[in-house]
């Protein structure tokens, strides 16, 4: 059986970004998850058939689970950058996007970036272990100190594209701990793909060392 987590941090976290974005996250995995529902959600429960790994290292893990009994991991030594790829269906602007990740203290750090129809990275988040970081327009920068390791984290932008910027928050699991920050798009162009990639902040995107689980990975419409 997994280590399951509280799902207390995650019902108030969602409860936060409004009705609109409280749907149950567990289990189902891919694009094209129903009109009424997100146009993609993963959490690993039935494999990973929706992404293409680049790391041999990174699959599915039952050790942890933030929902249901798998998430997906990596650990891995030596140089590390992209590390999967999710390419959703059709580029989107979606209304939220939203994930939960966990690392340990031997990880350099890590996270998601949001890649547009032109290749470019539209908003990307990260942990530089353990601080919380954003990459927006305008630069990748620390947003906040981060609370440690092994907990849950759940990361969430909600985009307002008519005014180019999204709404990011971090918020932790095991603590009242968090960060909401409005942050500009670098290009205002549709959502292509998803990838998960190492961090950290002496290398940019890439370290040498990334212990990380993810989980919930969630694009609503």
């Amino acid at each position: 059986m997994p280590r399951q987590d509280s799902r207390t941090g995650r019902r108030a976290f969602l409860g936060t970004l409004g009705a609109g974005i409280g749907v149950a996250l567990a289990g189902c995995g891919g694009s094209g998850t129903g009109a009424d529902g997100p146009y993609f959600r993963d959490g690993f429960e039935d494999g990973t058939d929706a992404w293409t790994a680049v790391e041999d290292g990174w699959g599915r893990s039952d050790e942890y689970a933030h929902e249901g009994n798998y998430a997906a991991s990596i650990d891995a030594d030596g140089t590390t950058e992209v590390i999967a790829r999710a390419t959703l269906a059709e580029p989107r602007q979606p209304s939220e996007f939203e994930y939960a990740w966990r690392e340990t203290a031997g990880s350099y750090g890590g996270g998601v970036r949001l890649v547009n129809e032109s290749g470019d990275v539209e908003l990307a988040f990260a942990t530089d272990n353990p601080q919380w970081v954003v990459g927006d327009a305008n630069s990748t920068t620390q947003v906040a100190e981060g609370v440690g390791y092994e907990t849950w984290v759940r990361t969430a932008a909600s985009f307002d594209w008519r005014a180019g910027d999204a709404e990011v928050t971090f918020q932790d699991a095991s603590s009242e701990a968090s960060y909401s920050g409005r942050h500009s798009l670098a290009s205002v162009e549709n959502i292509a793909a998803i990838e998960l990639y190492a961090y950290t902040s002496e290398n940019n995107w890439m370290n040498t060392s990334c212990e990380m689980w993810w989980d919930d990975i969630v694009v609503h419409r």
